[in-house]
């Protein structure tokens, strides 16, 4: 063979390996990287989102500002960490930010003490502090409506000047829902490794306290029930209802009646509810048994569920504040199995730091809750850290790549599951319930902690799909 031949063939040998290796596609290592494509892969797959949606019936102005900050500027010093039903003072204030931050658990409690309050309101201003939208329906609507902008978004709660015009113009507020002055609520919100005294904290959480009449008297509530009866929406959004906990019980008792008796009225209309943080057990236990099992679908992170499970006086042999995934399940598949229905609970969407999971009835009315929980976790991350996209150096997944699905059911209890940033989601069925599981891709560094649980039960319900068989 020539000389010329072998140099001919020798360059149709490289032209080949340059297109070959031109055109060849980029292999992903990073693992961030790598479950995102994934999570886009499977809300590729998604389902038609609703096109009218009612939220009600809390709203509010958010003032936020560093807790310790605040606690510096109202003269409190580090002290022991103690969880109130009720704040009443600087003191108990002071208490309530130290718990939180021992347990990494974000708390919403009630301030009985206007004046203080107030006074409380005032010094948050002199220190460095921003202004946001509040309330679990209006952070809800607000996302939504940014979310799929060509649906009709109706917010039923009370809008006072400063909220409305942070809101978004495309909103239906009813002219109702207009109110004279904002109802404040203080969000005091600290970053992970924030020291206090002796305390620092493992995690970015937040305590929020208000004295909040109109919200915490559910004024909006017939409202809403006359606008989801006159608009007839694909879907509502009930939340707020645990302000309740502020005012006299023979109050929060009627005022649970008459949600229980607004669900009945609009039962053809899937209503998700979502839960907050509650002290009053009892309380909670009247909220569940009044609410939750009429509510077709329902939004909690795991120290709600905690609550709940104490609320009722079942332990599952639990006695810790933060429990594991395995018994996290264990209490989930509880909750679903102890109080829910066809006609009634048959969605249940959790959500906590490094996982959530959706819970579906298999013979229920709600689908699709693989894209639901992927979205939720996609939100999650996307919000802490205030971006649009993902990236390797802002994001880290803290869900072990094993573990067990139950410590209560023989089956799931001796099965390891095993994860994968290219295959994310595990799927299990266990008593009539199908479950979905993604872990999420934490903000190393979250700019902002309110609202999440929000964005994530909102969007996730865009990506479920609700089929009544009546």
């Amino acid at each position: 063979m020539s000389n010329i031949t072998t140099f001919g063939l020798l360059l149709v040998v490289i032209a080949v390996c340059y297109q070959y290796y031109r055109l060849k596609p980029e292999v992903v290592t990073d693992p961030v990287l790598r479950l995102s494509t994934a999570w886009d892969h499977i809300l590729s797959n998604s389902t038609p989102w609703p096109q009218k949606i009612v939220l009600g019936v809390n709203a509010n102005l958010d003032l936020i500002v560093s807790a310790t900050a605040l606690l510096r500027s109202l003269n409190e010093t580090p002290g022991m960490g103690v969880d109130h039903s009720v704040l009443n003072t600087t003191k108990a204030l002071q208490e309530q930010v130290t718990y939180s931050m021992q347990e990494c658990a974000g708390t919403e409690r009630y301030f009985s003490n206007k004046s203080l309050f107030d006074h409380i309101v005032q010094m948050a201003k002199t220190i460095p502090h921003t202004y946001f939208i509040g309330g679990n329906a209006a952070l809800m609507a607000e996302k939504l409506v940014t979310f799929i902008p060509a649906a009709d978004i109706y917010l039923v709660a009370p809008i006072g000047p400063q909220l409305k015009k942070l809101l978004h113009s495309q909103l239906n507020i009813p002219r109702e829902s207009l109110a004279v002055q904002d109802e404040i609520h203080v969000i005091m919100e600290y970053p992970s490794h924030e020291v206090w005294g002796q305390i620092t904290s493992s995690c970015a959480n937040r305590v929020i306290h208000s004295h909040d009449v109109s919200n915490s008297q559910l004024s909006f509530l017939e409202p809403f029930k006359e606008t989801i009866l006159s608009s007839r929406p694909d879907l509502a959004i009930l939340s707020g209802a645990h302000l309740l906990e502020a005012t006299p019980r023979v109050f929060w008792e009627e005022r649970i009646q008459e949600i229980a008796s607004l669900l009945q009225t609009v039962r053809t209309t899937p209503v998700h509810f979502e839960l907050a943080t509650v002290g009053d057990l009892s309380f909670l236990r009247a909220l569940l048994e009044g609410v939750v099992v009429r509510a077709s679908s329902l939004g909690l992170n795991e120290q709600e569920l905690l609550s709940l499970s104490k609320a009722v006086g079942v332990s599952l042999g639990i006695n810790v504040s933060k429990p594991e995934l395995p018994m996290v399940a264990d209490l989930l598949h509880w909750l679903i199995t102890s109080y829910g229905s066809l006609s009634g609970l048959s969605r249940i969407h959790l959500h906590t730091l490094t996982y959530h999971i959706v819970a579906e009835l298999t013979e229920g009315p709600w689908h699709y809750g693989e894209s639901a929980v992927v979205m939720g976790a996609k939100v999650a991350g996307l919000q802490a850290c205030s971006v649009e996209k993902f990236d390797g150096k802002l994001f880290e997944i803290r869900l072990p790549s094993q573990f067990y699905l139950s410590r209560e059911d023989m089956t799931l209890s001796n099965q390891m599951v095993h994860i994968s940033p290219s295959s994310p989601v595990v799927h299990w069925l266990r008593g009539g319930v199908r479950y979905f599981l993604s872990p999420v891709l934490v903000c190393k560094q979250p700019l902002k902690t309110v609202g999440l649980g929000d964005a994530i039960s909102s969007t996730g319900l865009v990506y479920s799909m609700y089929s009544s068989k009546k």
